[in-house]
């Protein structure tokens, strides 16, 4: 099936890259704005959790800010039926926006404890587009339940690539204090990266 879409880009300001992101879409699908072909995406599920993933298309390049956009997606359904009702058929099934980020950014943070639980390895990993540098970013690591930082400081200003292709910050921070998470006490910290502009 088809999804059309008529709408009105934005500006968009210097420096930002213009995303289109999809909560939830099954099960292949192509996206086209203003009659050219942005990319297609395959129907992946996290494993052992019935959910779908979501997309995102850098449309960047072929968006037309400040006037009238024309955006298209053709989704096909390639799957025997299943049990799940809501699994029966091919479609955009959740919301879908169009987000202003700076370029780079961080797509996935991963995240390492050592061996001893008193400190973590920290990755970043940006999407595209990967230049060389990212001088200025930072890290914070808070207590989730409060706020609370117990830790922060420069990310190294160099990428590098990882063996796929990304790019990565990595950095390693101790924490000589940590609660450890248990079934009896669920202590959770939080880490947040943001750039030179503290975005």
């Amino acid at each position: 099936g088809w999804y059309r879409l008529n709408f009105k880009s934005p500006q968009i300001p210097e420096g930002l890259r213009a995303i289109l992101r999809f909560e939830e879409i099954a099960s292949y699908a192509k996206l086209y704005l203003n009659g050219e072909l942005v990319g297609t995406r395959q129907d992946y599920r996290e494993r052992n959790m019935n959910r779908l993933l979501g997309a995102e298309f850098d449309i960047t390049d072929r968006i037309k800010p400040g006037v009238e956009n024309a955006l298209a997606v053709r989704v096909y359904n390639f799957k025997e039926p299943q049990v799940e009702e809501w699994d029966l058929f091919g479609g955009i099934l959740d919301a879908v926006w169009l987000d202003l980020r700076p370029a780079p950014w961080c797509d996935e943070i991963l995240i390492t404890p050592d061996a001893d639980l008193k400190g973590v390895n920290f990755k970043c990993v940006m999407d595209s587009p990967r230049p060389a540098a990212a001088p200025g970013w930072s890290y914070e690591i808070f207590e989730w339940t409060g706020g609370k930082r117990v830790a922060s400081g420069k990310a190294a200003g160099n990428i590098e690539i990882d063996a796929l292709g990304r790019g990565t910050l990595s950095g390693e921070v101790k924490m000589p204090e940590a609660k450890p998470w248990s079934c009896e006490s669920p202590f959770l910290y939080g880490i947040r990266f943001k750039d030179a502009k503290g975005e």
